[in-house]
């Protein structure tokens, strides 16, 4: 975790308060719409790959507990504010977490996670949750702007890991990722802002939030994917990917019209990713 100790500190996760008038809680809040990426579509994009080292290692186990982490203080904060972003930003990070984990069973490593919300083997990230939902269940605008900053963390740690490898496997998941979290980040401002609250970035520098906060949503590379899993023989399926307008008509989650290779004309179902995480309203 970068810079763990910014994390626990209270000033970093209150500073935003003083900005808030007494009534804050009762301002009204919008609903937030964000649609997120397919698990499914991104594992089929992994190719064969030298052995990871000992640091990239290291980078999965740590997103996996950090993504947890993330979506058990959401699910948690949902469970104390009843507010529908926390849910769905909690379901996004399972997905960011499901992804992690795609990794981690592809490279034959074994998985950090206890599979029990709130529980984490590593002692860092325990506590880091602990002192996060400590400080967030005080009350809403405490718990946004807990999420805003755990957002703007995951951010630096995903760039970080980013510029530490070249494996095009992780390349890919952690680019899903950090589109997500920027989208994340952006509807936790939103939410503070209509509390009352102008969230002001703790670890990110200035002109690198602002430019999070005036791009409309954040996608990965490649946009999209579409990726055909029809029946192979018989008429109206195909079966393979493609991207992009074509011959065929290939659903996905996000997908627009896909082209479907295979054996025959038809339509090629399937989970498509034209990621990421876009946050309508933002």
């Amino acid at each position: 975790m970068r810079k763990i100790q910014i994390w626990l500190s209270a000033t970093a996760i209150l500073f935003a308060l003083s900005a808030c008038d007494e009534n804050a809680n009762e301002s009204p809040i919008l609903t937030t719409e964000i649609p997120e990426f397919s698990v499914k579509s991104v594992q089929t994009t992994f190719v064969p790959t030298d052995s990871l080292s000992t640091d990239e290692q290291a980078g999965l186990y740590l997103m996996r507990e950090e993504e947890l982490v993330a979506r058990d203080l959401y699910a948690a904060f949902y469970a104390d504010f009843n507010l529908p972003i926390f849910n769905r930003i909690s379901e996004s990070e399972d997905r960011h977490t499901t992804a992690i984990l795609a990794l981690i069973d592809f490279y034959q490593l074994l998985d950090p996670a206890t599979g029990i919300a709130g529980e984490y083997n590593n002692a860092d990230l325990q506590t880091l949750y602990n002192d996060l939902y400590a400080d967030g269940s005080v009350g809403l605008v405490e718990a946004l702007t807990v999420g805003a900053l755990v957002e703007e963390v995951d951010i630096l740690d995903l760039e970080e890991l980013m510029l530490a490898t070249t494996n095009e496997n992780l390349l890919v998941v952690y680019d899903n990722l950090l589109s997500g979290s920027k989208n994340h980040l952006k509807a936790f401002a939103k939410q503070l802002a209509n509390n009352g609250v102008t969230y002001v970035p703790v670890v990110l520098d200035q002109l690198a939030y602002d430019e999070i906060l005036s791009t409309p949503h954040h996608t990965s590379t490649p946009d999209c994917l579409g990726l055909g899993d029809g029946t192979p023989n018989g008429p109206g399926y195909g079966n393979g990917q493609g991207n992009g307008p074509g011959n065929g008509q290939g659903n996905g989650q996000g997908n627009g019209p896909g082209n479907g290779m295979g054996n025959g004309p038809g339509h090629g179902n399937g989970d498509g990713v034209c990621d990421s995480t876009a946050v309508a309203g933002s």
